[in-house]
């Protein structure tokens, strides 16, 4: 998923929408204590986040603070891409990675909220093609499962692959040869593939694709317009972050010669 820091702050707006958050006459007291010190907390991050950055020879970054669902505080630092000096601006996309779990959270609870979807439901309800080694704990594991990763896999079950390459499609069969390590819901063991199922749920859910409703539920009702969820709508963006990676020959990180774009 690929999100520029300017609409960052109506994903956080949603998120309180979403949950109903109220504030306390005790926690008003206290924020309005602590405000004119704010500045101040401001200025001693960003002289820190500058110093690491230096200190790392990290080609650049972007930072957005956020309070009360309001952007406080925004800028850039440094090249999108070191290769050609290209300064990165509020517009520029990064990869979000892992990060992008959030956005599946919050869909599947928008989903619950119009009742499309169930925190208890089977995941084989929506998905039937999900399998594990254990027939029976595979028509047990829910939805809720799936999001807090306890599922019983073992921890980044097939993570390599994801990195390899290889589609949820090729991925997920290969789920019922692994031996589990628990029943679901007893152990938290950090997924990446087997977090990545809940895509087909959602899409069953909703009777779409999972681009489609992201786009729909959460991109233009925050919106988030420069926001995508493929490498093609990263590439078509033309301003986005290019990976670097730690070149130990020049003490630096440099960009990945071998990146499409």
């Amino acid at each position: 998923m690929n999100v520029n820091i300017k609409y960052l702050f109506a994903l956080n707006l949603l998120l309180l929408l979403i949950y109903n958050c109220t504030e306390t006459k005790s926690e008003t007291a206290k924020e309005q204590q602590e405000k004119p010190k704010i500045p101040s907390y401001i200025k001693a991050f960003e002289d820190t986040l500058k110093s690491r950055l230096a200190e790392e020879k990290i080609p650049g970054a972007a930072l957005a603070i956020v309070r009360d669902s309001a952007v406080i505080y925004m800028q850039t630092f440094g090249y999108a891409n070191s290769d050609s000096n290209t300064v990165i601006d509020s517009s520029t996309a990064f990869r979000l990675a892992s990060l992008s779990k959030g956005f599946a959270g919050v869909l599947s609870g928008i989903l619950v909220d119009e009742g499309l979807l169930e925190w208890n439901d089977p995941v084989i309800k929506h998905y039937p093609d999900f399998s594990l080694k254990d027939s029976a704990q595979a028509t047990r594991v829910q939805v809720r499962h799936l999001l807090s990763h306890s599922s019983g896999l073992p921890y980044h079950a097939y993570t390599n692959l994801i990195e390899d390459g290889l589609s949820l499609e090729d991925i997920i069969p290969r789920l019922a040869k692994l031996d589990l390590i628990a029943a679901e819901g007893e152990v938290y063991a950090y997924q990446n593939a087997a977090f990545a199922i809940i895509e087909k749920v959602i899409e069953s859910a909703a009777d779409t694709t999972f681009s489609v409703v992201l786009e729909n539920k959460i991109f233009k009702t925050a919106g988030m317009q420069n926001a995508s969820s493929s490498y093609t709508g990263l590439v078509e963006s033309g301003n986005f972050a290019r990976p670097h990676h730690f070149s130990a020959l020049e003490q630096r990180y440099v960009r990945v010669r071998n990146s499409k774009k």
